[in-house]
Formats: C-alpha cells, structure tokens, sequence
C-alpha cells in the first residue's frame, strides 16, 4: 500500500554521498604558496573529513524541520487522505459480503482514486524534500570550502583531499577536520 511518509531519508543520504564526492573534487583544490622560480616548496598536504562535518552540521535534522516547516499544510493533507483512505479500505473490507457488484465497483474506483491521489502527494512531499536538502547542502559546501581555504592557509597547507579517499594517512597531525568544524561556526 502507499507508504507513510517520514522524509525520505535513502534519497537524502544518496545526495550526501553526492556531496561528499563533490567536496573531494572541491578539497583538493591547491592553496597557492608563495615560491621563488629556483626553489620548488614542498607539499603540505591536509586531509578533512567530509562524511564527519556533514554529520556534526546538522544537515539532516535542518532538512527535516526546513521541511517539516515549509510543508506542514501538504503534510496534514497527505496525513488527513491516508486516513481517510485507511477508512475506506476497513469499511470495504468489512462491508463487501453485503455489498451489490455495482457498489463493490463504485467503491474499488473510489479507492484506487485515492490511492492514485496519495502516490501524487507523496512524489510531491518527496521532491520539495530533495529541493530543500540540496539547497542546504550547497549552503554547507560553500561554508566548508570557505572554512576548509582558511584553515589551510592558514596552516600553511598546499593540498587538501576528503579523509575517505586518502589511502595512507600518515598520522592524525595533518587531519584538520576539527579546525574546519570550528571556522565553519
């Protein structure tokens, strides 16, 4: 049957991977430092992790109350239909030993309706989520762009990659998750 709807969140946590995958290509931008022409400096590369900031930012609970806020009128009409649909079904169900052929049509129609109406509901809820979640993870790239190009000159990093897809890690010295946690406030 039609499903309740609880925010989507296999569509949302598909979209953070999306995110995590366009910050690597994003991170890994290079931080110019100042050589001579003779003297190649060496590479000061940080890495970030962008699965822990998106976790720590809030971004799931801000979609859901962003969500929730924006569409509270569509949530308790597809709440209100999903009863009123709930309701159909039991009286049919209880009432189709006595009910006439043509009344048992009539009803089954009536039904499908509804459920045709609900499907529509959902994929419209469903979308306004994914329109919301994505707008708040652009936000939050942009901040952690901005707070990851800080940290790093800052320190003096030439290179920053997303912890996931750094392979040797040489320790935790050059991890500046929490520093990037902390400019992006």
């Amino acid at each position: 049957m039609v499903r309740s709807i609880i925010l989507n969140k296999k569509i949302l946590k598909s979209t953070l991977l999306s995110l995590s995958l366009i910050s690597t290509l994003s991170l890994s931008t290079f931080v110019s430092a100042e050589t001579n022409s003779n003297v190649v400096a060496p590479n000061k590369i940080a890495v970030v992790n962008v699965r822990t900031i998106i976790d720590k930012s809030g971004l799931m609970q801000n979609t859901q109350k962003e969500f929730a806020k924006e569409n509270k009128t569509q949530i308790a009409q597809f709440q209100k239909s999903q009863k009123e649909l709930q309701q159909k079904q039991a009286d049919f169900q209880k009432n189709q030993a006595i009910l006439s052929q043509k009344d048992k049509r009539a009803k089954e129609e009536d039904i499908k309706k509804l459920v045709v109406k609900l499907q529509k509901e959902e994929r419209d809820l469903q979308l306004s989520q994914q329109k919301i979640g994505m707008k708040l993870q652009k936000e939050l790239l942009t901040k952690l762009e901005v707070a990851t190009m800080k940290v790093a000159k800052k320190d003096g990093y030439t290179s920053v990659l997303d912890a996931q897809v750094v392979l040797y890690p040489n320790g935790k010295g050059n991890d500046i998750t929490d520093a990037v946690l902390k400019a992006m406030k």
